[in-house]
């Protein structure tokens, strides 16, 4: 990181993760006590601004394009509808389980009082993160155009849509579970019928959260439906197996987990 008194080693890092590498390097160092990072500034304390001073004089400002980051080869994809109407349904668990692993890397990162890395792609319709080397996607499409956002991204990041990965929610599943799949029809999801016939392919993984099914309520109220309180934590166990599943599949690649 501090080579000869200077920063070395930033190609594939983040803005985010040089923030906690020179955080880390100030806390270490007492010679360093009067100098600050943070991210933004004082116009716009959440932009994607990497900031550090030594007493009232600021000594740099990078912003995201300073960096000139190792493309990802694997992305994940969280469906859901993006309004606030739909926040809290069942057809969103996909984005949730993104949701998830991104506020747990602030958690543990100590980065929760800069807010969300979620952050608007410039010029197509959908949010993205990138976590520890995964690229994480949030289509704001809208559920049935889901596969615009998705294969245009892929293309502009050259990922192969084999290299694609799905999560999304399943009634066909119990609640709490989760399975994997390598390939396949899109059954009854227009997400991932949309994907298909964005991509032109069915050859792209999915990993489906199990959101079970009330026979009694009609299939598209339930999953629009808002998760009821007493099935958030059986909920809960099925995203942290897809968590788990997305975590050893960045460790270990495809190989075996199929």
């Amino acid at each position: 990181m501090l080579k000869h008194g200077r920063l070395v080693g930033l190609k594939n890092m983040t803005l985010y993760e040089l923030y906690f590498q020179i955080k880390n390097l100030i806390d270490e160092h007492k010679d360093l006590r009067d100098c600050e990072v943070r991210l933004g500034n004082d116009e716009e304390p959440l932009k994607n601004i990497l900031q550090v001073t030594f007493g009232e004089k600021k000594v740099i400002e990078l912003n995201e394009n300073f960096f000139i980051a190792k493309k990802p080869t694997i992305m994940i994809v969280g469906l859901n509808n993006p309004e606030e109407k739909y926040i809290n349904t069942r057809h969103n668990v996909g984005f949730n389980v993104l949701d998830k692993i991104v506020k747990t890397f602030l958690l543990e990162s100590g980065g929760c009082r800069f807010g969300c890395v979620w952050q608007k792609h410039e010029k197509l319709p959908l949010d993205f993160a990138r976590i520890d080397g995964l690229i994480l996607v949030r289509p704001t499409t809208g559920m049935n155009s889901s596969g615009v956002a998705v294969a245009a991204f892929a293309k502009e990041l050259e990922i192969l849509s084999q290299n694609v990965v799905v999560v999304y929610d399943d009634t066909s599943i119990p609640i709490g579970e989760m399975k994997v799949r390598k390939n396949g029809s899109s059954g009854s999801h227009n997400g991932i019928k949309s994907i298909i016939q964005e991509l032109g392919t069915e050859e792209f993984p999915r990993v489906k959260v199990g959101i079970g099914r009330d026979k009694d309520v009609p299939l598209i109220d339930y999953v629009l439906g808002d998760i009821p309180e007493n099935e958030k934590a059986t909920l809960e166990r099925g995203y942290n197996k897809a968590i788990d599943f997305i975590y050893r599949l960045k460790t270990k690649g495809f190989k075996g987990l199929f």
